[in-house]
């Protein structure tokens, strides 16, 4: 029985890092009863276990559509794996789904292809038979502002305050009190698609420069800071006038933007409206101070180098460009995400990773996700709303338990990374990652004005751009929220 659910150009993501866009794309239940999902029982160590609901859904498909290997540049691993074979992702996910299979008598189907443009080919069609959806977060909004996909909160017995639904990102992905793209532990994006900022060791020893770490510890670490040593570190190399990928970068996809905007896109009012944040005098102050700064180091983003860079020996032009810009040292820093790191395996130098520097040493640490990073949502005309809701909740649970250790600790930590010094970043990192839904929505709202925020770059002149586009962005944010509201 089908069920119809009650239908930002600066993105706030971190200080000092841009993430670069990446192209794509069984038993029976137990007999004995169990207590409902939200019930919690004791355990012999003394600690509480959740305990799920009981269901038999007689080998029924949780069909699930994602890239898989037909991606032609970035796809994860965490969705499906045909069988043990020792590899550390691979065998959590598949024991993962093993688990769940046996716990609800399910057979899940993990379909590759181009998932939303699937799904809604065939919602289209009246033929949906797809219980989860795992697209590019950017991917998904048009689908959810044209009312085809379903509400999460609308889904029964799930408690969004679980550890395993990332509470700070359910709660952010909420918005007029309806979520219709969200993210869970059955993927490890909330944490592999984090900001973070990678530094070249062999490129510090040459320059002088004392690692970082100290400066994380220390609270001392700002874009004051980070953009002194960037200046420090430009050099024509080979002496010909002109910066190409043969000479010496401070800073590799390191935008003056996300030094300046930290405050978010809107804050949320009392009465539960929205104020779009034009500009604040800490946002003025700031460009005044490192438009100076900048104004002398050559900050370019992975586009600058596509023509000098060959693409053939790596899975993709961005990959590529990261190889041969930072993984070659010619970039003192890079800004980047955690995931990245698969691909400095075989960098030709050390290099060690902190986290978006502060502005301020008053301010908390600020991590964003890049939200054309991989997450979920559910078609409209989902079938079985109560199944979906149980199967997605055990099955969070379980790859919390299994998959998240085996991502973080053993594969990111452990065979990754060398310094364990590195290890307090990264935590750093993680608890400190932000979200913001605007920034995630907005752009599926035509003419919205906010480009404001590259126009105030643009110009130097803050006030007059906003003057000449503020009520306009506020129109644009009131418009989003009247077609989220409005969507039956």
């Amino acid at each position: 029985m089908k069920k119809q659910f009650k239908t930002i150009i600066c993105s706030l993501l971190c200080v000092a890092m841009s993430v670069s866009s990446f192209v794509s794309c069984a038993n029976d239940s137990d007999d004995e009863k169990k207590p409902a999902k939200n019930d919690k029982v004791t355990t012999e160590t003394g600690k509480d276990a959740p305990v799920f609901k009981s269901a038999d859904y007689d080998e029924d498909e949780f069909r699930i559509l994602h890239y898989g290997d037909t991606a032609k540049d970035f796809h994860d691993a965490y969705i499906w794996a045909d069988s043990v074979t020792g590899g550390t992702i691979g065998d959590a996910v598949a024991e993962r789904n093993l688990l769940v299979e046996e716990e609800y008598n399910v057979k899940i189907a993990a379909e590759e292809c181009s998932p939303m443009s699937e799904a809604t080919q065939r919602m289209q069609a009246g033929q949906c038979d797809v219980d989860l959806i795992y697209e590019w977060g950017s991917r998904s909004v048009a689908a959810a502002l044209d009312g085809q996909l379903y509400d999460f909160r609308e889904l029964e017995d799930i408690d969004f305050e679980d550890s395993w639904w990332v509470p700070s990102a359910a709660e952010s992905l909420t918005i007029a009190d309806r979520m219709f793209i969200g993210t869970n532990m059955i993927s490890m994006n909330s944490i592999s698609w984090a900001g973070i900022v990678f530094f070249n060791k062999n490129m510090m020893d040459k320059l002088n420069f004392e690692y970082p770490y100290t400066n994380v510890e220390q609270n001392t670490w700002t874009c004051d800071l980070m953009l002194e040593m960037m200046n420090a570190a430009e050099e024509d190399v080979n002496g010909d006038g002109e910066m190409t990928i043969e000479d010496q970068y401070g800073g590799f996809g390191v935008e003056l933007g996300s030094i300046l905007y930290r405050e978010p896109l809107a804050q949320r009012e009392n009465d539960g409206s929205y104020t779009v944040i034009g500009y604040t005098e800490k946002m003025v102050a700031r460009y005044s101070q490192y438009s100076r700064m900048l104004s002398s180091a050559s900050t370019h983003g992975y586009e600058y180098f596509w023509d000098e860079v060959d693409p053939s020996v790596n899975p993709s032009i961005h990959v590529a460009t990261r190889m041969t810009v930072f993984g070659e040292d010619h970039a003192l820093f890079m800004a980047g995400s955690i995931d990245m790191t698969k691909e400095l395996v075989n960098m030709k130098s050390d290099y060690g990773v902190v986290p978006d520097p502060k502005a301020d040493p008053a301010d908390e640490w600020q991590t964003g996700v890049d939200y054309n990073a991989p997450m979920f949502s559910l078609p409209v005309q989902l079938e079985d709303p109560e199944m979906v809701a149980t199967v997605l909740d055990y099955m969070a649970y379980e790859s919390e338990r299994l998959l998240l250790p085996a991502y973080y600790e053993t594969t990111i930590k452990t065979k990754r990374m060398e310094d364990q010094r590195d290890y307090a970043m990264l935590d750093i990192v993680r608890n400190s990652v932000t979200n913001d839904p605007i920034s995630l929505y907005i752009n599926g709202v035509e003419d919205n004005g906010f480009e404001f925020r590259n126009k105030m770059l643009a110009a130097g002149n803050f006030a007059s751009v906003w003057a000449r586009y503020g009520k306009k962005a506020q129109a644009g944010l009131d418009r989003l929220f009247e077609i989220i509201e409005d969507i039956d």
